[in-house]
């Protein structure tokens, strides 16, 4: 590609057939921008309407610091409308259920499912290798942060966890034995 300096054109290279670069573009997208109100596309050039700058692609970062850099006015007008758009759409995405949320409304584990032991394994080789103080599993606030980590995920309680501490430390030192 190379750049006219007397009027800032872009003009693409013949070696690049046509039909390859509009299929780089994404061709058929719908354009929700409120900049394209002020570009004109054709032949996988973007031309702005408000003077002669045309580049290939149609980039709206590209396009965004045309106006920015040459149309202050309507960069701000534009920058606005967009901001309103966006603010919209997330009134929108506010009243769609949160994927965390249905996660809650589903079923622990069951005590005996895959899921629940491997983790349950998990915590105790952790508990057994730290200097983990086996209460916080009663507190609010670690069964909270579990919780945040995974929904589904019932504790166990003190003992239980003390339980599988010992199990887990007899079978490493029954391997350790066994390799000795």
């Amino acid at each position: 590609m190379s750049v006219t300096p007397a009027d800032d054109v872009l003009v693409a290279d013949s070696a690049v057939p046509d039909d390859v670069n509009r299929e780089r573009i994404h061709p058929g997208r719908k354009r929700s921008h409120p900049l394209w109100e002020l570009f004109d596309v054709e032949d996988g050039m973007s031309r702005c309407t408000l003077c002669t700058y045309q580049v290939k692609g149609k980039f709206t970062s590209t396009l965004l610091n045309h106006l920015f850099s040459k149309h202050q006015n309507e960069y701000r007008r534009i920058a606005t409308i967009k901001q309103e758009k966006d603010s919209e759409r997330e009134k929108v995405k506010a009243k769609q259920p949160k994927l965390k949320i249905l996660a809650d409304q589903s079923s622990p584990y069951w005590k005996n499912s895959a899921e629940q032991k491997e983790i349950d394994e998990n915590l105790a080789l952790f508990a057994g290798s730290s200097s983990f103080a086996y209460h916080l599993v009663e507190t609010f606030e670690f069964a909270d942060f579990l919780s945040s980590l995974n929904p589904l995920y019932k504790l166990p309680s003190r003992e239980t966890l003390k339980k599988s501490v010992s199990t887990i430390a007899d079978q490493i030192k029954t391997n350790i034995k066994e390799l000795m």
